[in-house]
């Protein structure tokens, strides 16, 4: 019996650890059950959960990517300038500050907004990969470098200002809608969550992933050809952070090139929390939904209780602390 007990926790313990959170929240906070902080919960999670996946698959080859949250930035100021059709471009060497309104002011329609930023976050992920397997860059180090360059072409787009647009009218106003009585969003967490979990598994070149995270080397002798497949997992990686960057810009309808810092520590956060690990070829998205669920939640909880910013950072570190002790006992 007890036996039993233990392989069920083994493979489903993060599964019992969101269950008791999630009665914890109902006995302190009933009002989570509204349907407004459930919508607030679920457009929290979607964001989270595109980077968790994306992070997750750079661990898979056994590598870590420090670039998301600045992705997530550019992305923010791209998908309000290409939508609104005006920006500044700031000029730190002249001491000046141009506006191109005059001269440019492409206003685009929100599928090619879209499209355009998932192909600049994919390359830009793509070239971090190449950083790494091509040029022989660590992969720290090589998405250290891209962090600061990405964010400081979003800074220097803006001059560090805020860009405002229209709060639920932005750019992405329909995927931040309802479909019928449906909110899109609940559709982007499945679609999400399905593909990628169906490309990891199904796939020849997600499986790959895990051959090369799992043992390069035997990877290598089999065909598998590990530089590509991990430029493809980088670009995997920055293209889930920019549509999580775009998303939640269109939904909050405010670009910011300040915006999102530390979301890479919060991605990695959550893919530790779900079971994936440093080592390349342990994990996926399964893991990724779990941690997803289980660090958005305690966002919520804590943030309904009115607990201070300073307090909820304390907690979250307490949190992933015992989940990983939690993690190592039902892994024995």
């Amino acid at each position: 019996m007890m036996e039993n007990l233990k392989v069920l926790l083994k493979k489903y313990w993060i599964i019992a650890f969101f269950v008791i959170l999630l009665i914890l929240v109902t006995v302190t906070t009933p009002v989570f059950w509204s349907k407004y902080n459930l919508i607030g919960f679920l457009n929290l999670m979607l964001p989270f959960l595109c980077i968790s996946i994306g992070i997750s698959i750079v661990m898979l080859v056994g590598e870590i990517d420090l670039s998301i949250g600045s992705n997530m930035a550019l992305a923010s100021i791209l998908v309000m300038t290409m939508f609104y059709g005006h920006y500044f471009l700031w000029i730190p060497e002249a001491g000046a500050q141009t506006q191109l309104t005059t001269a440019w002011s492409p206003v685009m329609p929100p599928f090619f907004i879209i499209a355009c930023i998932l192909l600049l976050g994919f390359l830009i992920g793509s070239v971090i990969g190449f950083l790494h397997s091509y040029i022989g860059i660590q992969g720290f180090a090589a998405s250290l470098v891209m962090l600061y360059l990405i964010r400081g072409l979003a800074m220097c787009m803006t001059g560090g200002i805020p860009y405002h647009g229209d709060l639920g009218a932005g750019p992405l106003e329909k995927l931040t809608g309802n479909i019928g009585p449906v909110p899109v969003v609940v559709l982007l967490l499945i679609a999400v969550s399905l593909l990628f979990y169906g490309f990891l598994k199904y796939v020849p070149l997600g499986r790959s992933i895990y051959a090369a995270g799992g043992n390069p080397v035997t990877a290598e002798l089999v065909g598998i050809n590990v530089k590509r497949v991990k430029v493809l997992a980088y670009g995997i990686s920055a293209l889930l952070a920019v549509f999580a960057g775009l998303w939640s810009t269109g939904y909050f309808g405010v670009g910011d090139a300040r915006s999102f810092q530390g979301y890479e520590l919060y991605a990695i956060g959550m893919a530790v929390l779900g079971g994936t690990t440093f080592r390349g070829g342990h994990g996926g998205v399964i893991n990724a939904v779990g941690g997803t669920l289980v660090f958005s939640l305690l966002i919520t909880w804590v943030d309904l209780l009115g607990i201070s910013y300073y307090t909820q950072t304390m907690i979250l570190g307490f949190l992933i602390l015992f989940v990983l002790g939690l993690n190592r006992f039902t892994a024995q």
